[in-house]
């Protein structure tokens, strides 16, 4: 299947290799995703995700931990990995004429690695630090406990990282669990952005990788309608409040995204947007003030942030408040709508200079849509958002008693 310079393959037992071929460029950019991550955990389980992303790292049947970081820096590459509410990526960066060694360390990490104990009690005291470092940054653990709020008694709303205690209680067995029912070439999608040939990716992708076709991964559990709503305050050794604001919104597949990009730019998009405009500048309030939408599969869920002076925490969220119901209730003027589509449009065209971005924006398209869209296909849609569809998601989303907020203040003293 051929889509100008991009390709897709699906292999005998399931994986599938999507790429895109630029010859103006010396690099490449590929990674490994596994369609499985913190939401595919449990309660006992808590953190299995991204302990595993940690432990493959730690050594595999015929590399240890110094040569898996040696393996592309020693050529002038990178190797890392990250890991989300619905999955993980193990990528790399390289000069094209690397790409099968990429791959092949690639392929060794997600089939190979040893999970053992001693290697295991190791990585959680780096882990439990991990975890300390979140805590000690509000900005970040204010938004964990946004989604908290926002999906209590779900694996949606568990640390990615996992607590203290569940970490503490993480055994290899658990670990292997977890990877035999996720790891597997049904969740796995391989993209590759650069200058690349897309038949000899997946050649080597068939000579290094030989997962075979095993247990098929639990099926996600939607979450149900609880909110924590209203304002939850916790106290902190800190300097400032941290204020996380939303509310539920829209999962990955919905017609309305591009509405809600559209939307959320023109609440902070830059300098220039509401947020910004009407907060920081207006009043000198805040320093860092922003929103973002996250898409999920079924679900999803819009933020807005701002860090302030503890006195001024209750007039910041208003003023917030005041910026949503401005979208509902009147329709934004046709320049800022404009300003909107252009700003996102410019973002999204740099951002594809990036043979990262294109890999990862391929990944996931065919992780969510099956399919590939160009990129032009994205930017139509964005400039068909008018004015009404702004102002009708902004009404469809920020619902009356269906706000949580989210606040980590200092101490009193």
């Amino acid at each position: 299947m051929t889509e100008g310079n991009h390709r897709k393959t699906l292999l005998d037992n399931g994986l599938r290799v999507v790429t895109e071929s630029n010859d103006y460029v010396r690099s490449a950019a590929i990674g490994i995703f596994i369609k499985s991550g913190a939401r595919n955990e449990t309660l006992d389980n808590h953190g299995a995700a991204h302990f595993l992303e940690h432990m493959v790292f730690k050594g595999t049947e015929t590399r240890d931990s110094f040569e898996i970081a040696n393996s592309l820096e020693s050529i002038g590459g990178m190797l890392n990995a990250s890991t989300s509410e619905e999955h993980t990526v193990f990528y790399a960066r390289i000069l094209d004429e690397h790409m099968e060694q990429a791959i092949d360390v690639l392929s060794d990490l997600v089939q190979n690695a040893v999970i053992k104990g001693e290697v295991t009690e190791i990585e959680k005291g780096v882990i439990i630090e991990e975890i300390k470092g979140v805590e000690d940054t509000p900005s970040q653990l204010v938004v964990e406990n946004f989604v908290s709020d926002l999906f209590p008694d779900h694996a949606l709303g568990m640390s990615i990282l996992g607590t203290e205690d569940s970490i503490k209680s993480m055994t290899d067995k658990k670990l292997k669990d977890y990877r035999k029912s996720n790891y597997i070439p049904e969740n796995i999608i391989i993209s590759a952005a650069g200058n690349l040939e897309h038949d000899e990716v997946v050649d080597l992708v068939e000579k290094y990788f030989h997962i075979s076709s095993g247990k098929h991964a639990t099926p996600l559990t939607a979450p149900n309608g609880t909110l924590r709503n209203g304002i939850n305050k916790v106290n902190s050794h800190i300097a400032q409040s941290h204020i996380c604001l939303g509310y539920r919104a829209l999962p990955y597949n919905d017609k309305r995204r591009h509405a809600m990009l559209v939307l959320n730019t023109i609440l902070s998009g830059g300098m220039s947007t509401r947020l910004f405009q009407n907060i920081r500048e207006k009043y000198g309030f805040v320093y860092s003030i922003y929103s973002f939408p996250e898409f999920l599969f079924d679900t999803g869920y819009f933020c807005a942030y701002a860090g302030t002076d503890a006195k001024k925490t209750d007039e910041v969220i208003g003023l917030i408040e005041k910026e949503i119901t401005s979208l509902k209730n009147d329709p934004v003027k046709i320049e800022e709508i404009e300003s909107a589509r252009a700003q996102w449009k410019g973002g999204a065209l740099i951002s594809m200079e990036s043979m990262m971005s294109r890999m990862n924006r391929m990944a996931m398209l065919e992780m969510y849509f099956g399919k590939y869209s160009p990129i032009d296909d994205l930017i139509k849609k964005i400039d068909a958002v008018q004015i009404e569809d702004v102002q009708n998601l902004a009404n469809d989303i920020f619902l009356n008693g269906e706000m949580v907020v989210s606040v980590i203040q200092p101490n009193e003293e």
